[in-house]
């Protein structure tokens, strides 16, 4: 049994295609951010999510993608080591 072929118009199906992948990514990556390691804890979700906010922030301001990267790391690293200490 053939399926029907669905003939969108092209901007229409590079929308859909858009959101679908960013729908995908989020559904990765949101449970990880906020439960690191299958538990949500104050020392974990915490850093996580802050370094997450960082790097938005630092990519917006900047729009270079490494400093972002970087920065939210960093930032990750340090909060880490101040609630664990």
């Amino acid at each position: 049994m053939a399926l029907p072929a669905v003939n969108l118009p092209l901007g229409l199906g590079l929308v859909l295609a858009a959101v679908v992948g960013l729908v995908v990514l989020a559904a990765i990556t949101v449970p990880l951010l906020v439960a690191p390691r299958a538990t949500i804890s104050v020392t974990e979700t915490l850093p996580a999510l802050a370094a997450a906010a960082t790097t938005r922030f630092l990519w917006r301001r900047t729009e270079n993608v490494p400093t972002a990267l970087l920065g939210g790391l960093t930032f990750w690293w340090l909060l880490t080591t101040v609630l664990t200490a």
